[in-house]
């Protein structure tokens, strides 16, 4: 599989501070580990690069369990 990391960074200006909202989509959690770990490795280093608050938000596409019961397509 080819992945690529999908982020938006844009800082706000606010009467007291700067804030930065990171938004992402990370791979699937079927893809492989290998990929998954690229895809942390590169959110650290932006997060790393951000000199305010931060919020993160997006779809992880984290589970938890794999129950799929009522689940038609997955």
């Amino acid at each position: 599989h080819n992945y690529t990391l999908l982020m938006r960074c844009t800082t706000l200006n606010t009467e007291n501070k700067k804030l930065t909202i990171v938004a992402l989509y990370g791979p699937n959690e079927d893809e492989k580990i290998d990929i998954k770990q690229r895809f942390w490795d590169e959110v650290q280093m932006v997060i790393d690069t951000i000199n305010t608050d931060y919020w993160i938000m997006g779809d992880l596409n984290g589970r938890v369990g794999n129950n799929t019961r009522g689940i038609k397509c997955v």
